[in-house]
């Protein structure tokens, strides 16, 4: 026995394995019967022996020796040795693999689940204001304060921002407030916007133009940050909507974006912050996401990162059974698979579960990938 293969032992049996490397050298002993019997037998040994696995620089025939004095008790030599000598016939006696084999294991192949891919960190949750958001209310155009809150919902809403940039107490500022942002066909002209406001002096340096250079200023930008258009000075509310408009239309060309309508963007948010608060079953949550996924933008992203989420969390449920005792297991995968009913993935974790229950062991899983 090599050090490396006594290593991968242990760190399979005390579950230090992720599932990708167990997967592998699950493949490795239904390959080689020799291994396969050894491995079986250094598990029962295991079992019998509390506290630390053996040092990587033990051998294998040493710790069948050394397992009982550990303990303290002299008669647990014999049982050690026994397990060792009776391994074989009594995994015999067992249900064997799917190549015939005494004590191979169970194989399940997957057809919905991926052991292999990278792990799914959970999404970002999305910030509360966004459930009262509105382009406008009884004063008028209704601006963000935050340019990083402006080019979220840019992101979200598939729409260029708007930025304002004004300084406290200009005369030309708050003749806006008062005439053009409160007219009809502004606020029509803004829906296609995410806006925000910023005092000049907190505006970044990039953004920041010379006030003599034109007075107040309008950015239209990217939600990534890059300027599409600049118009300065005042501009009655007939000017500024046309304004607004032709803006709007250039950036929309420029960098693509669908601008659905607003309430279709406020009810895919709602449904998003369903799924983020595990709000009903799995299955609704899931065909939440696909419903989400094939849209534009930040909304089919955090659909599908959610869905990515999902399946990470049924490969978790996989990981903590293969761990855990024969008995604990079969308990977390019968709530699993009640958890996952009417899901892709209900139909893997049932067949695992039931040759857990025919063949006592924790199956071997393959993709048909």
């Amino acid at each position: 026995m090599t050090r490396p293969w006594l290593e991968a032992m242990r760190d399979y049996v005390d579950g230090r394995m992720d599932a990708a490397e167990a997967e592998r050298f699950e493949q490795e002993l239904a390959a080689d019967p020799e291994r396969r019997r050894l491995m079986e037998t250094y598990e029962l040994v295991a079992r019998a022996t509390p506290g630390a696995g053996p040092a990587c620089d033990v051998s294998f025939d040493d710790l069948a020796v050394s397992a009982a004095p550990r303990r303290g008790r002299a008669w647990l030599v014999a049982a050690v040795l026994m397990l060792a000598v009776g391994g074989a016939w009594w995994w015999a006696q067992r249900p064997g693999g799917s190549d015939g084999s005494p004590g191979a294991r169970a194989v399940v192949v997957l057809q919905a689940i991926d052991l292999a891919v990278a792990p799914a960190p959970a999404p970002a949750p999305l910030p509360a204001w966004l459930d009262e958001h509105t382009v406008s209310d009884e004063y008028g155009l209704y601006w963000l304060t935050l340019l990083e809150d402006a080019q979220l919902l840019g992101r979200l809403a598939e729409r260029p921002v708007l930025l304002f940039v004004d300084f406290p107490g200009c005369p030309l500022c708050l003749r806006y407030e008062r005439e053009a942002f409160l007219d009809d066909r502004v606020i029509a002209a803004a829906q296609s916007f995410a806006l925000v406001r910023l005092d000049w002096r907190e505006t970044p340096l990039a953004l920041r133009d010379d006030p003599r250079e034109g007075w107040p200023l309008f950015h239209v930008l990217s939600p990534d940050g890059k300027k599409h258009r600049t118009f300065k000075g005042y501009h009655e509310a007939a000017t500024f909507a046309a304004q607004l408009a032709t803006s709007g239309a250039a950036a929309r060309a420029q960098g693509a974006y669908e601008a659905p309508p607003w309430d279709q963007v406020h009810e895919a948010v709602r449904r998003l912050k369903a799924v983020e608060r595990g709000e009903g079953p799995v299955s609704v949550r899931l065909a939440t996401c696909a419903d989400l996924a094939t849209k534009r933008g930040s909304i089919g992203r955090l659909a599908r990162a959610w869905r990515a989420r999902f399946a990470e969390d049924v490969r978790d449920e996989i990981r903590a059974a293969r761990h855990a005792s024969p008995g604990t297991a079969q308990a977390l995968l019968a709530r699993a698979v009640k958890t996952y009913a009417g899901t892709p993935w209900k139909d893997d974790l049932s067949r695992i579960l039931a040759a857990l229950r025919d063949h006592g062991r924790f199956p071997q899983l393959t993709t048909n990938r």
